[in-house]
């Protein structure tokens, strides 16, 4: 019940089909690229007050398949 309250997900690895985000049991081999990086500096402005600065990039890539049709060659998503 607090997962629920809380809009929480009860379970965060799952199989879905990645053109259309219904899950399914078939097995895709995804692949995402992903690069992030952070920098940080300190500045001393007084002998009392020190101000610390940061920057923060995340690249999150699109969703791709190891084999580029895999899924259409096993017939999923296909009506």
């Amino acid at each position: 019940m607090w997962d629920l309250l809380n809009d929480a997900p009860n379970q965060e690895s799952a199989t879905f089909n990645p053109q259309t985000g219904v899950p399914s049991d078939f097995r895709f081999d995804s692949r995402e690229t992903l690069y992030g990086f952070f920098i940080q500096d300190n500045y001393k402005l007084k002998p009392s007050l020190t101000i610390t600065a940061g920057l923060r990039y995340e690249y999150f890539g699109p969703i791709s398949e190891k084999r580029v049709r895999a899924a259409a060659r096993q017939g999923v998503g296909q009506r």
